[in-house]
C-alpha cells in the first residue's frame, strides 16, 4: 500500500491513501518542531479523524487542547469517506450516503473502520511495525475508532475519545438521531453494545474525554 503525491515541506505534507479500489483517504502530516530525520525512524505518532477538511487549519480543534507541536512526534489529521474534503453534497437528505450503503448490504461505519485501519496498518508497515501509534477520534468518529481499535488494538497503542456516544441506546433514546447515520449497524444490539468494544481493545488504552 503506498502513500499517494501530495505537496508541502518536511513540517507539514498532504498524502492520498487508497484504502480500497477508487476510495482515498485525505491525510496531512505535521512534525514536531523537535523531529529530526536522522535519530527517529519510527516517532510516536497520533492520529486524529477529523470532520473538517485536514488542508485547512486544524489546530484549534478542541481534540488538540493541550497537544504539544514542540514534542519530536508526528500528528496525522485524516479524513475518513464522506468527511473533510471527501464530504459528499447533501444531494437528497443528509446521510443519503449511508441509506445507499445500506441497501447494498454494508455501513458506512464499516467502511470508515476500513479506512482507519488501512492507514494504520500503512503507518505501521512504513516503519517496519515499529511506530506506535495513539488514536484519536472526535463525535461521529468515535464508535469508528472503537470498531477499529477493537478488531486489530495491536495497531493503537492508545485510543483517546472526544465526545461522542459511548452505547447504541443513545441513538434510540435520542430526539435526533440523524447526526448518527453512518453509524448505524442494523441488528447491531442483538450481539453487543459499544462499551463491550473496549473490553476488546483494553480499558487501560481507551482514555474517554
Amino acid at each position: 500500500m503506498e502513500f499517494g503525491s501530495g505537496s508541502g515541506s518536511s513540517k507539514e505534507k498532504e498524502f492520498y491513501l487508497e484504502t480500497e479500489p477508487g476510495v482515498f483517504v485525505a491525510m496531512e502530516l505535521s512534525r514536531g518542531k523537535l523531529h529530526s530525520d536522522s535519530w527517529q525512524k519510527a516517532p510516536p505518532t497520533h492520529l486524529f479523524c477529523l470532520d473538517r477538511p485536514v488542508t485547512g487549519d486544524w489546530s484549534e480543534h478542541p481534540m488538540f487542547e493541550g497537544h504539544d507541536w514542540n514534542y519530536p512526534v508526528e500528528t496525522f489529521a485524516i479524513n475518513l469517506r464522506d468527511s473533510g474534503l471527501s464530504k459528499t453534497k447533501n444531494w437528497r437528505f443528509y446521510g443519503a450516503d449511508s441509506w445507499i450503503a445500506y441497501l447494498l448490504g454494508n455501513s458506512y461505519l464499516a467502511m470508515r473502520t476500513w479506512d482507519l485501519i488501512a492507514v494504520a496498518r500503512a503507518l505501521k508497515a512504513e516503519s517496519d511495525g515499529q511506530r506506535a501509534i495513539h488514536l484519536h477520534a472526535h463525535d461521529e468518529f468515535v464508535p469508528v475508532a472503537l470498531h477499529a481499535a477493537a478488531l486489530e488494538p495491536e495497531l493503537f497503542e492508545s485510543v483517546t475519545l472526544h465526545g461522542g456516544i459511548r452505547s447504541w441506546e443513545e441513538v434510540i433514546d435520542s430526539r435526533d438521531p440523524i447526526p448518527q447515520l453512518h453509524n448505524v449497524v442494523h441488528g447491531a444490539l442483538r450481539h453487543y453494545d459499544l462499551l463491550d468494544l473496549v473490553d476488546l481493545i483494553g480499558e487501560e488504552k481507551v482514555i474517554w474525554k
